[in-house]
């Protein structure tokens, strides 16, 4: 093999070891695994992100050398982050929801023609709990309870979420 060839993968090789271990020791600072390393000054820097009011000093956190081994271990126990996308992706799919709703609320009953007596009224049986094929009993009321209730739920699990994330 040219030998160009041979020192340059042999460097891109190093590289790319140095990156694997600046991402896992960066995942390691943001567990705070690692030694603090203490600065003089009083206020919190770039250089200097956390603050220990016991010592009411700013710190960095340093952590050190460790073994892919050590790494893996750390990462079992580390708390699980949802993904980036997945509030998108559940916009997404609640944007067809609603749009499946909102086909169903004007495909519904004779609700929607001009000039009928009961244009809004809301039937008291809600699909499919009524026994009626959904074209009779569809209507606004339904299209509340199938497009809003699950915003509910999704606000409400998230408040969990964020409230025990937070003990």
């Amino acid at each position: 093999m040219n030998e160009y060839i041979a020192s340059y993968i042999a460097k891109r090789k190093t590289e790319i070891e140095k990156e694997q271990h600046d991402e896992k020791a960066s995942k390691l600072k943001e567990l705070g695994i690692g030694e603090r390393e203490y600065s003089d000054k009083l206020n919190v820097s770039e250089e200097y992100p956390f603050y220990d009011s016991e010592k009411s000093k700013p710190y960095r956190i340093n952590p050190g050398e460790f073994t892919d081994e050590e790494f893996e271990e750390a990462m079992k126990y580390a708390p699980k982050k949802e993904s980036p996308n997945a509030p998108k992706i559940w916009l997404a799919i609640y944007l067809i929801w609603v749009c499946i709703h909102l086909i169903l609320l004007f495909w519904g009953a004779k609700r929607w023609e001009p000039y009928n007596e009961d244009f809004l009224g809301i039937n008291h049986n809600v699909w499919p709990f009524s026994g009626d094929p959904l074209k009779q009993v569809y209507d606004i009321s339904e299209f509340i309870v199938y497009t809003i209730v699950p915003l509910i739920v999704y606000w409400v699990i998230r408040l969990f979420k964020e409230s025990r994330s937070n003990k």
